[in-house]
């Protein structure tokens, strides 16, 4: 009596709540296929636990010796722990595809149908590889404290499993916060992107690097606190030496990056602003060859400078030794001096021709063997065309008198 009251009573519930026969009274949204699916699976584990155990009970009252009571019930946790393995497996594809952010109306499917975007993401896309051995896992422990009778097994499972639901929860709202503050609190108003359309883009060059580089910060503080729910003492280590010295050093390499980012924008902005700086009358100021040539090498020789000192730092800030590699960085760059001194003959001499204003692009020159207009002007080569049309490229080594 009492198993036939609890099986018609979790029957009733399911139906009042998956409706699969009255579309219309169905309180989640689900399409007819996967509500009678959930019905199904959910008569069948009630059904097979309740009479599996009340079963056990009255071979119990019957006579049944107490030892093989026990391990007839743990027979039927077994076979009961399978089915929810089976369910797992059953929907391995459908639920992975929906933490993906890719939805199919499939088994249970639709119960997870729900139209979002696809977020990209590694983290994610391995969680939904996994999330089936996660959730065999857990339902194994499941067995395993119920059959062996672990002191305290459910009480620790329950909070880790709420604890874990909460933490969960409390990334993806710190997720959408921060989507939000970076989509809204960085735009620019509509009346600035009118005036300045190139503005928002140079102001929030970096923004998305920064919003990733936050997200994997939310994601590593979540995990260790998962971890810590979970009896892994995660944040034991940061109290260590190696804590310390690993927490120290990613603080200094994260200080030194910002700093080069930032001495990078300020020479890009000041270069830019002088390129294209304007005369009283609004009208943008033609710079000669010699500025459009220097400043941009300028720029880049910055950028190869701060690039190779913010290497060398952030290699001794994870303790390698940088001595030896200045000394080949010494050695390689002598060798490629004595290879390439043409070339660094023609970028020496070059930079004082143009630092001294000899020439511009426009100007009609004669270098002694070579004469015409100069059409353009690298760190390198001179272009030159005569009266005839022809056209001459005169490396910089090759120069020895300019007649303008």
């Amino acid at each position: 009596v009492n198993a036939n009251i609890i099986v018609q009573v979790v029957r009733a519930m399911a139906a009042m709540l998956l409706a699969p026969h009255a579309p219309a009274m169905r309180l989640p949204r689900l399409n007819d296929e996967t509500a009678h699916y959930i019905f199904i699976w959910a008569i069948r584990l009630a059904a097979i636990s309740v009479y599996g155990y009340f079963t056990v009970q009255a071979a119990l009252l019957l006579g049944f010796p107490p030892p093989a009571y026990a391990m007839l019930l743990r027979v039927l946790g077994l076979f009961v722990a399978g089915m929810v393995v089976m369910l797992i497996l059953q929907n391995r594809v459908t639920v992975a595809d929906w933490i993906r952010g890719r939805p199919q109306v499939t088994p249970m499917g639709a119960a997870l149908a729900q139209e979002r975007p696809a977020v990209p993401g590694t983290l994610r896309q391995r969680f939904a590889d996994v999330w089936h051995v996660l959730a065999i896992v857990y339902a194994a422990a499941v067995y395993v404290i119920w059959a062996l009778a672990v002191p305290g097994g459910f009480e620790f499972l329950l909070r880790a499993t709420v604890l874990t639901a909460v933490v969960l929860i409390l990334l993806r709202v710190a997720l959408a916060l921060l989507r939000q503050v970076v989509t809204r609190g960085f735009a620019l108003s509509q009346d600035l992107r009118q005036r300045f359309p190139r503005l928002e883009g140079r102001a929030n060059r970096f923004l998305p690097t920064f919003e990733k580089l936050l997200r994997v910060v939310l994601y590593i503080v979540a995990a260790l606190w998962l971890l810590e729910i979970w009896g892994v003492d995660s944040f034991a280590w940061l109290e260590s030496e190696f804590g310390r010295r690993l927490t120290g050093g990613a603080v200094s390499i994260v200080i030194v990056v910002l700093l080069a980012f930032l001495l990078l924008e300020v020479t890009d902005l000041f270069i830019e602003r002088y390129l294209a700086s304007k005369d009283a009358f609004g009208n943008t100021v033609t710079r000669g060859a010699r500025a459009r040539t220097l400043l941009p090498l300028l720029r880049n020789a910055v950028r190869v400078v701060i690039a190779a000192v913010v290497t060398l730092i952030v290699l001794s800030e994870i303790g390698v030794n940088i001595a030896p590699l200045l000394a080949g960085a010494g050695v390689v760059g002598l060798a490629i001096g004595f290879g390439a001194q043409t070339l660094v003959k023609d970028v020496i001499t070059g930079f004082f021709i143009l630092a001294e204003d000899q020439m511009n692009v426009g100007d009609i020159v004669d270098l002694g063997g070579s004469s015409g207009v100069v059409e353009a002007i690298t760190i390198r080569t001179i272009r030159l065309r005569d009266a005839n049309g022809s056209v001459f490229m005169v490396p910089f080594s090759a120069v020895t008198t300019v007649k303008n």
